[in-house]
């Protein structure tokens, strides 16, 4: 019998001492060996906190004039791609910015005093990238460089009706509308939580609205 414990106490031994040995190399490669490879990947899959992924419902414009009451977005959301550093994985901040000026209209001062700061893990240095910018600068493959999707608001009509429509804004920390119909209808315009996502429609249906687009468009002509 205490043979058999004897037996059964070197092969739990073995085992243990198989895993760890199995443990041990494995974070070797991962550490050590493809340290570069495995940090570029976590560079990647960097999240940025959930109040800077901006989500907001479109306003409306309604064509009155062909009585077939079209909708045209006055208020929507833009999206595309913004690039994030980690100065303390930059190591040649002059090369890169050259590599990205290739592709991208960057400042070069701002660049720099961006890319050499002293303990700062994340800086963004472009926004409203398209896909193919995006793309390109993603095959640089740089180390501490990380391209994020990003959204904006966005008024197709430029400046009509902008005294109506109001705008968004930061107040504090808090992004949301701060003038006109942003202002007014932000709650039903907002996603959070509590109020999924809404496309809301503010159809142009009162009269001072609809009469001060005609003067607008009178104007235009």
């Amino acid at each position: 019998m205490t043979y058999s414990f004897i037996s059964r106490s070197r092969i739990t031994i073995s085992v243990i001492i198989v895993f760890s040995l199995i443990l041990i190399t494995k974070l070797f490669l991962v550490q050590i060996v493809h340290n570069n490879t495995y940090s570029q990947l976590a560079d990647r899959q960097y999240v940025t906190s959930s109040l800077n992924i901006y989500e907001r419902g479109t306003i409306f414009f309604q064509n009155q004039s062909g009585g077939d009451g079209q909708l045209i977005a006055a208020a929507t959301q833009a999206t595309g791609f913004k690039i994030a550093i980690d100065p303390s994985k930059i190591i040649d901040a002059e090369s890169i910015y050259q590599k990205l000026a290739k592709i991208i209209t960057l400042n070069h001062d701002d660049f720099i005093a961006r890319a050499t700061k002293a303990n700062d893990p994340y800086e963004e240095v472009a926004h409203h990238l398209t896909k193919e910018e995006a793309d390109a600068v993603s095959a640089f493959k740089i180390t501490g460089l990380s391209v994020f999707e990003e959204k904006w608001r966005f008024y197709p009509g430029g400046t009509l009706a902008s005294h109506v429509l109001g705008l968004v804004g930061y107040k504090g920390t808090e992004l949301g509308g701060r003038y006109g119909l942003e202002r007014q209808y932000n709650s039903e315009l907002t996603r959070n939580s509590d109020n999924p996502y809404v496309n809301f429609s503010l159809k142009f249906f009162l009269i001072y609205i609809k009469n001060y687009l005609k003067i607008i468009l009178k104007r235009e002509i």
